[in-house]
């Protein structure tokens, strides 16, 4: 095959590989698999596919010839501030507390500047972006099938919606940072390619409604304004106003379908019913917040920050922090019941987990990239389409970033982000060569791609690990044999001693065959490990209290309450055990403190633990309380549940798909 035709192909696997990249997150063919915290299938993929790009460029010689040329701009201001995080965020493993995360966040980073470099060579020139927008196209296609089919069925007419949002949500980020490539191809491409564009544009317009984000819908409506903006601006465009006009109705004749058909058809709107969910209050207030949560972090090491990767493992112990000196803040009753991986806000993150020399460091590649964006601005007669939608996709991203839980978090984010980049510095800081390679520049560049395949390869290899941990940790809760399955358990957590779900697992095995003392020494290593709840501090309760270890059950309240100090559940928890070990007085003053934060829900929760369900539900019908299934948070009523079923057998009750966490089932 001549090497024209190979380049010529080349654009074409590229968009195939990163397809393959940004649609395995959906591929569950083991959700058992799912491991805490890490999406290791995405990141796999992406790092085994990132080498075979490499070592074919490396192989070949054509990805270092192009990267020698790069220009000195490049090289500073984007280049060298990639570098310089990654090797940052490998350094905080000198005093970050959860080292796995710090592999995976260098890892994560790694494979960033590894497919910014290929995407340089690979889509260096128009006739390549075109080839590989069209990959793109194909991408939408195979990503939107499922929930346009789902949006338009069932959560139109099933009661109760759909869980479109939360399976596709963080998608949104990776979908407005292609859609601009994806309208140019529909303005300069050729008849077939275009119309394969104007479909992706039209589905995009609805896939951004479909996935119930408000943030990624008022995105990708201003990316269709510059989009028409682009056109009146750049001389490029001029011979294609027309149709960029009628591409950016597409776009927005997509949203408005998703919008109002539903409406037109059974008189309900998903979207807008979303907008006006009073959850999406609670939502709106979850992101301030967490910026307080990152800004205590930030207080504590402002310097290194806490770690890469860090904010989810370090969350409970600032926002501890944070509670004691805010304690009256009305925001401390907020996710009480999940783990908060995230900030919601990705520069606080970088901010708090790397400190003034992390966020500095990438705000040397902000720099770049608004430099860049100068440069195209001064040579807009000569700007290339592509790069002119690569600019409005960066700026979609980066704008996004301020209130999105994905982000750079997200490895199929992060790459679409870096292959745009390459795309708008190719056009732009790309332009201006250098005057001549040099040989000794060549060898710090191969030492540059033998670092970045190594880290690839280790962040593969962390996540094939951790699956071999978790499937061994499966196949022992197989075992019939009691002593096989806790020694398969042992082994789990030796292979990957940071995985909190896997103590937990442990734990719930132990507690139901009423090995209490050792269930509460794994629960508490899970909480540890920052699988620390509300509810894992209930169950840790739980089975001290079973075990009889009141004081122990006590303590474990109280140290949930300094992380999570307006929860009526924990206070009536605390209450109930206060009362069991014969601190009466102390009891009334903690449900008094429940009670004043939440009547209704606290004397539900009372009646549940002291005198069961049945008795709870016809209180609650009586007196009007909240019934069991809305007591909060909704989890601890199946650990108060399971707690009662082994102290009052029969008020065992069976929900089918619901068996209690210390069920004999195992």
């Amino acid at each position: 095959m001549s090497k024209e035709k190979i380049r010529t192909l080349l654009p074409y696997a590229f968009g195939i590989a990163v397809g393959i990249v940004f649609l395995v997150p959906i591929i569950n063919v083991k959700p058992e698999w799912d491991v805490f915290m890490h999406p290791w299938r995405p990141e796999t993929a992406a790092s085994l596919l990132l080498l075979v790009f490499l070592g074919y460029g490396w192989f070949t010689g054509e990805q270092q010839r192009t990267i020698l040329l790069f220009s000195r701009s490049e090289k500073l201001l984007i280049i060298a501030p990639m570098i310089l995080f990654t090797v940052w965020s490998g350094t905080s493993a000198l005093w970050a507390n959860s080292l796995s995360s710090v592999i995976h966040h260098t890892g994560v980073w790694a494979n960033y500047l590894g497919y910014y470099l290929v995407a340089r060579w690979i889509l260096a020139r128009r006739d390549a972006q075109e080839r590989f927008t069209i990959g793109l196209c194909v991408f939408v296609l195979l990503l939107t099938i499922s929930p346009l089919i789902e949006f338009f069925t069932v959560s139109i007419f099933k009661e109760g919606g759909t869980t479109l949002g939360l399976r596709f949500s963080k998608y949104t980020e990776l979908s407005n940072t292609i859609y601009p490539l994806v309208g140019i191809l529909a303005i300069f491409a050729g008849r077939r390619a275009r119309r394969l564009a104007f479909v992706g544009v039209f589905i995009l317009g609805m896939f951004v409604v479909m996935s119930f984000s408000r943030t990624g819908v008022g995105i990708f409506a201003i990316e269709a304004i510059a989009l028409a903006a682009a056109a009146l601006i750049f001389p490029l465009f001029r011979s294609a106003r027309k149709k960029a006009f009628a591409t950016v109705g597409v776009a927005i004749a997509g949203i408005l379908l998703a919008t109002c058909l539903p409406f037109v058809m059974v008189e309900k709107a998903p979207m807008v019913e979303r907008v006006v969910d009073p959850g999406s209050a609670e939502s709106a207030r979850i992101r301030p917040f967490f910026f307080d949560i990152g800004v205590e972090m930030l207080k504590h090491s402002p310097f290194a920050g806490v770690g890469a990767d860090n904010f989810g493992q370090e969350f409970v112990r600032y926002r501890a922090s944070y509670a004691e000196l805010h304690p009256d803040d009305p925001n401390l009753s907020l996710a009480d019941d999940a783990i908060a991986e995230r900030a919601h806000n990705e520069y606080i993150q970088i901010a708090a987990e790397l400190g003034v020399v992390g966020i500095v460091i990438f705000g040397v590649l902000l720099a770049g990239i608004i430099y860049a964006g100068i440069c195209l601005l001064r040579r807009a007669p000569r700007a290339s389409p592509y790069t002119v939608a690569a600019f409005i996709g960066l700026a979609a991203f980066l704008s996004s970033s301020f209130v999105t839980s994905y982000s750079f978090r997200i490895i199929q984010n992060g790459i679409a982000f870096v292959i745009v980049l390459a795309i708008a510095i190719g056009g732009t800081l790309g332009r201006q060569r250098q005057a001549k390679p040099q040989s000794q520049a060549s060898r710090k560049w191969s030492v540059l791609f033998a670092v970045i395949s190594l880290l690839a390869v280790m962040l593969a290899t962390y996540s094939i690990v951790r699956i071999v941990a978790l499937q061994t940790a499966i196949n022992g809760a197989y075992e019939s044999d009691l002593e096989a399955r806790y020694k398969a358990f042992d082994r789990a957590i030796a292979i990957d001693p940071a995985n909190a779900t896997l103590e937990w697992g442990y734990a719930r095995s132990l507690a139901a065959q009423k090995r209490y003392r050792e269930a509460a020494e794994h629960f508490q290593r899970a909480i540890n490990k920052s699988k620390a709840t509300s509810i894992d501090y209930a169950r840790m309760s739980i089975v001290q209290r079973l075990g009889d270890d009141l004081d122990g059950a006590e303590a474990t309240i109280r140290e949930a309450l300094r992380a999570y100090p307006r929860s009526p559940f924990l206070y009536v928890r605390l209450a109930y055990i206060l009362d069991l070990n014969g601190k009466h007085e102390e009891s009334a003053a903690a449900l008094n403190q429940a009670i004043g934060l939440d009547k209704g829900q606290s004397l539900s929760w009372w009646n549940f633990m002291t005198n069961g369900g049945a008795v709870a539900a016809k209180e609650a019908f009586d007196q009007k309380l909240p019934p069991l299934m809305e007591l909060k948070p909704r989890e601890a009523v199946y650990a108060i549940m399971g707690e009662r079923e082994v102290l009052h057998p029969e008020e065992k009750m069976n929900i089918p798909g619901l068996e209690s966490p210390f069920s004999n089932n195992d």
